[in-house]
């Protein structure tokens, strides 16, 4: 079951057809709203819906509270730390110039898609490495965000959802 308002649900539905009549080739989408309420999940089923291919799909979920410290998304990442080990658990870390280059690589399946949890917490120099893929993510190519505090957001990602 999705969580959110009833507008929320219905502009979802139909950002959701758009994509899958593919009136709507490519895109970055914004989730704003309170904290707790199912931006994530309103995400998840759209991913789901549209069928997205694990290898098509880059997660850069809660960036910030992994291990109580705070993690940035920055602009780039070295390979040897792109794999944080946390409490015997692995997240991968990613930057904005990773995000990029998994973007411009070519899709398994229809779709390629990256959800930025909470992009709130995206440094100043990682925003502006990636507004260039937020404004033209190309062709098959969709990027979703959520915040909870659009008001930490920088304008310039705002005015490209």
């Amino acid at each position: 079951m999705i969580y959110w308002n009833q507008v929320a649900y219905e502009i979802l539905t139909k950002l959701t057809e758009k994509i899958k009549n593919s009136t709507l080739e490519s895109g970055f989408f914004l989730l704003a709203w309170p904290a707790n309420v199912g931006k994530k999940t309103a995400v998840f089923e759209i991913i789901n819906s549209l069928g997205v291919l694990p290898q098509d799909l880059m997660i850069i979920e809660n960036p910030g509270k992994l291990d109580g410290n705070l993690y940035q998304i920055k602009v780039d990442v070295p390979e040897k730390e792109r794999v944080l080990h946390i409490q015997e658990k692995d997240f991968l870390n990613v930057g904005a110039r990773q995000i990029v280059e998994f973007l411009s690589t070519t899709s398994f399946g229809k779709y390629k898609v990256v959800f930025i949890e909470n992009i709130e917490r995206m440094n100043i120099s990682s925003a502006n490495a990636l507004l260039k893929k937020l404004e033209e993510p190309g062709k098959g190519n969709f990027i979703f965000a959520t915040s909870s505090n659009k008001d930490k957001l920088l304008s310039t990602i705002v005015s490209r959802a």
